[in-house]
């Protein structure tokens, strides 16, 4: 068994029950097949199993996911896009599977009762959650799940944006929020995931697993003449991307907020609580 080598965070097991396919990795009392489902509506992914546990992510509507357990309203899931492995309610698993036909690709896109954008929204859908559409109507298009939504929101899926730091840009000012990947909230990583998805980019979810993922390692140097926009660059818990040779756009803690700041302020303020930067990377 080498139980150590394989992170939780992307690997589904606990002591008392795993994943099937790890059954040769990992030690747990019990091993099952996980079923496929999907997200009914964008939901916290949280560490353990109770409303008040640690948002760790975020799954977005139409995303799919194993499913490992469902107990006393919560299932316990792997979500198929990023791997990520966490909690969440229940409720929040749709009855069936459907075929997704758009994406969402406005950070965030109104649901209305009538195709009217005159008429009080009835829900929210947010970039990187996928659904599927029904006719048109004027400039909007139907919802197979209810309400309309303006077309300009949407494209088919497949549709990908030319530059994530642009998608990054989009989000400036969006609050900070511990496991967001929302345009009502996101955290460092989840905006550097967020739009590299948007980009067709494959991105883990945890800045970690990002550095040691991401493009190639450009070391320490953080000489202006070094850097390009859309380098990734990694503190201890902390990435921010190059917005240009000289400017840092990050969600962070400091700002409360999605924030562009000079890169050398990030770096002085940053390093002045103990943590230098670790690596650069260029995607």
């Amino acid at each position: 068994m080498n139980q150590e080598k394989l992170d939780a965070r992307q690997n589904a097991y606990r002591s008392d029950l795993a994943d099937v396919t790890l059954r040769n990795h990992v030690q747990a009392a019990r091993y099952v097949d996980g079923h496929s489902a999907q997200i009914a509506a964008t939901t916290s992914v949280r560490k353990s199993p109770e409303p008040n546990a640690m948002q760790i992510s975020q799954a977005l509507l139409g995303e799919t996911a194993q499913v490992f357990e469902v107990k006393d309203g919560w299932a316990w899931v792997q979500l198929q896009r990023d791997s990520y492995v966490g909690y969440i309610q229940a409720d929040m698993l749709a009855n069936s599977l459907t075929f997704p036909s758009h994406v969402v690709t406005s950070p965030r896109a109104l649901l209305f009762p009538t195709p009217d954008l005159k008429t009080p929204p009835i829900g929210c859908l947010y970039m990187g959650s996928e659904l599927s559409i029904g006719a048109p109507n004027g400039d909007y298009v139907t919802n197979i799940t209810g309400g309309f939504i303006h077309s300009r929101t949407i494209a088919p899926v497949g549709t990908l944006a030319k530059d994530y730091v642009s998608v990054a840009e989009r989000f400036m000012g969006t609050t900070y929020l511990w496991g967001g990947k929302t345009a009502d909230g996101l955290d460092c990583s989840g905006l550097v995931q967020i739009a590299m998805h948007a980009a067709g980019m494959t991105c883990p979810r945890d800045s970690d697993m990002q550095m040691s993922a991401l493009g190639t390692s450009l070391g320490t140097d953080t000489a202006p003449e070094k850097l390009q926009r859309g380098d990734l660059v990694f503190w201890d818990g902390h990435v921010g991307i190059m917005r240009d040779e000289s400017t840092l756009l990050h969600a962070n803690a400091w700002h409360m907020e999605t924030a562009a700041e000079p890169f050398t302020d990030a770096v002085q303020r940053i390093g002045a609580s103990g943590s230098p930067v670790l690596d650069i990377r260029r995607p």
